[in-house]
């Protein structure tokens, strides 16, 4: 997806890399995720029947920012290594 989404070239490396990261933070969003869902109750209390909907949009603007972030990632690896290849 980082690799042929954008409008711009993008080098496999640089798409790896973004690749790789949001894997590992979505990874670690989802465990720290589970366990916020898991300890608070009061969300339940506090919003009644739509706590999930509550939850499920919180969830997707956690990953939107994940995935954007990754993608800022690996669009300023590519930046610099390709300005380090035009200035050797």
């Amino acid at each position: 997806m980082y690799r042929f989404l954008p409008a711009a070239r993008v080098s496999g490396r640089a798409a790896l890399l973004g690749a790789v990261s949001g894997a590992v933070l979505l990874h670690a969003l989802r465990s720290g995720f589970s366990s916020l869902i898991v300890l608070s109750s009061r969300y339940g209390a506090v919003y009644g029947p739509l706590a999930g909907v509550v939850m499920l949009l919180l969830w997707a603007y956690y990953s939107a920012a994940v995935l954007l972030g990754c993608a800022e990632i690996a669009a300023a690896y590519q930046h610099r290594s390709l300005s380090d290849a035009n200035s050797s």
